[in-house]
């Protein structure tokens, strides 16, 4: 392991570093990452004010499996959808978990869930200060990395968006398994299986967290294999050893992995229990074109990390079905330019390596394209484990640069100018584009600016227009889409939505019908046809969608809350309370559910109601 040394390599620099105290200093040790960690809280601080974007809505407000804990233990059986029919490729139940946790704590407020975020965000810049330091042996390089990976913008949208919590979560327990491993390993640390022990808990809960985690047992056969600690041949020693001093190095490698190989196997055992499969297929693309698609999918997050502006929740990237000088050989030209560029800068050291490694490895697991849904392939997000390879990389560089003989708080002075200009750098375009995380209105504007083409961005545009009141707006680019793809249960259930919420459920009755007869599954259509329906007095019409909804999918928010509103219209108090009873059992803060509850039991003469019922009703609406 690196032991704490001095980067300082001329007696020039020497001196002037004693003379002026350097950063490694006992104190230093603990203001340092202090500082780091105040300067990145700092540029998050205006997120804490932002609403539930994107899915966070369908994820944690209509979601009524995380609003308590009983529904914890379907969390590791099931798929993280499993209050919807249908299957998917997400199995995350620390996530779930951790989303409960927050709901516990902060109700429906998005402030609470801003703030576990971004602290989430800075207990990973903290990891990558210590992972950086134990690597190096450097405290400079490990703040250099450390500020780095704060203030990267590409990470506004795992820290700016609450459901985007699931990479610095992964993160958290990745760096904690392997920060373990490496004290394990020190012969000085003591207590080694303890450690040992910590590091496989870390990472079934990386694992079970996000499927990513699965690579972390590569990880530790790379650091084995780059930093080998076991015996080499020596001088003196025979040929025959010599020749099997590689095997045994080999050896060594994969042993000392295989705990770590056993968590996943136990993690790919419970997955497809839950999911019937280890991955479904969403997308379903052939070799060559996914082949000839990961140019420009590689060379996007190379643009990303190195040049993060013009950053958005979707890009443009297509599937390539046959190569092209624009979209395959210029992109693999610009990679090898970046990776020569890369490797010219990195310096050939066991932590150099071991940056490269901890880059890429993370990212293999994206070139599966079929597991992402239609035109998904490349998120910000997805580089959030992988940028610590890369702020390694960055920060090894920086203390590369030896220019003058100028000196600041202990370092040559061209290294300090360089990571002021790259953090304020850093700084000013992540304070100008987390904004754009603020509203749903601000961020798919943003997003069909910067990805015209994506038909995600444009739907989800047109639903915020809607829950804002622009009805043409959105009804204008639902129309759109349709005209491309009639068929779409979800865009004809849209239209139906924004029609209805326009006032014209006439208009919106027809367009919910036909995302029923295009999946019949869908317990949303079936819900919004039944709050049509009421809504046009159609009661006797309305029952049947009602019903279908809550049996497809009886645990989710609101649906009981519906057929209690018909049950209630048609003068059946009792099938009301207990519809409405049920509700507040997947939304218990439902305020209008409480309300109504107090109201039929005032009726009934079960209870005595309060005497301002529909004041608090028209309180928890607005």
């Amino acid at each position: 392991m690196a032991k704490e040394r001095s980067t300082a390599e001329t007696p020039q620099e020497q001196k002037a570093g004693a003379a002026a105290g350097t950063l490694l200093t006992a104190n230093a040790r603990f203001i340092v990452p202090a500082i780091v960690l105040a300067v990145t809280f700092v540029a998050y601080m205006g997120t804490l004010r932002y609403d539930f974007v994107y899915d966070d809505v369908h994820v944690i407000v209509e979601n009524g499996s995380v609003h308590s804990w009983r529904f914890t233990p379907r969390y590791f059986t099931e798929h993280l959808w499993f209050f919807e029919p249908g299957m998917t490729n997400y199995y995350r139940p620390i996530f779930l978990v951790w989303l409960v946790l927050n709901h516990t704590l902060f109700g429906l407020n998005p402030i609470g869930y801003h703030l576990t975020t971004v602290l989430a965000h800075l207990v990973v810049t903290l990891l990558v200060f210590h992972l950086t330091r134990r690597l190096t042996g450097d405290l400079a390089t490990a703040a250099i990395a450390s500020l780095l990976f704060g203030l990267h913008p590409a990470h506004i949208e795992g820290v700016a968006w609450v459901s985007g919590v699931s990479e610095p979560l992964l993160a958290i327990f990745f760096s904690g398994s392997f920060l373990c491993y490496l004290r394990y390993r020190d012969p000085d640390a003591g207590r080694g299986r303890g450690w040992l022990v910590a590091a496989l808990a870390l990472a079934a809960l990386a694992v079970f967290e996000k499927e990513t985690g699965i690579v972390l047992p590569l990880m530790i056969f790379a650091y084995e294999l780059i930093f080998n600690t076991g015996r080499e041949g020596r001088a003196g020693e025979d040929e025959g050893f010599m020749r099997s001093a590689p095997m045994r190095h080999l050896g060594q490698a994969l042993g000392r992995s295989l705990p770590f190989v056993a968590v996943t196997v136990l993690y790919l055992i419970a997955r497809v229990i839950a999911l019937g499969a280890i991955g479904r297929t969403k997308t379903p693309l052939s070799l060559a074109t996914l082949v000839f698609t990961w140019p420009s999918l590689l060379w996007s997050y190379v643009k990303i990390l190195a040049w993060p502006v013009g950053l958005s929740a979707f890009y443009d990237t297509p599937y390539v079905l046959r190569p092209g000088v624009l979209d395959v050989y210029l992109p693999l030209a610009a990679i090898a330019v970046a990776g020569c560029a890369v490797w010219w800068l990195v310096p050939k050291t066991p932590a150099g390596r071991f940056a490269l490694v901890w880059l890429i490895l993370p990212i293999v697991p994206l070139l599966n394209l079929t597991v992402f849904g239609l035109g998904e392939l490349v998120h910000d997000r997805y580089v959030y484990l992988p940028s610590v390879g890369f702020v390694l990389i960055v920060a090894l560089a920086v203390r590369r640069i030896r220019v003058g003989g100028s000196v600041l708080f202990g370092l040559p002075a061209v290294q300090v100018l360089t990571v002021m200009v790259l953090a304020c750098a850093s700084g000013g375009a992540l304070a100008s584009q987390h904004i754009h995380w603020s509203s749903n209105l601000v961020l798919f504007h943003h997003s069909l600016e910067i990805a015209p083409n994506s038909k995600t961005a444009k739907g989800n545009l047109a639903e915020a227009f809607v829950v804002r009141g622009m009805y043409g707006e959105g009804a204008r680019l639902f129309q759109e889409l349709l005209d491309q793809d009639p068929g779409s249960s979800e865009l004809n259930h849209n239209m139906g939505f924004a029609l209805n919420a326009a006032g014209k459920p006439q208009e919106a009755e027809p367009y919910l019908m036909r995302a029923i007869e295009l999946k019949p599954l869908r317990p949303d259509a079936h819900y919004l046809l039944g709050v049509v329906r009421l809504t046009m007095n159609h009661l006797d019409e309305a029952e049947s969608p009602f019903r279908e909804a809550v049996r497809i999918s009886p645990d989710v928010a609101f649906y009981h809350y519906g057929l209690g509103s018909w049950f209630k219209m048609r003068g059946d108090l009792p099938g009301a309370l207990r519809e409405f009873e049920l509700e507040l059992v997947n939304n218990p803060n439902f305020a209008m559910a409480q309300d109504q509850i107090a109201d039929i039991k005032a009726r009934l003469g079960g209870a005595n109601g309060p005497p301002d019922s529909a004041a608090r009703s028209d309180r928890a609406k607005k």
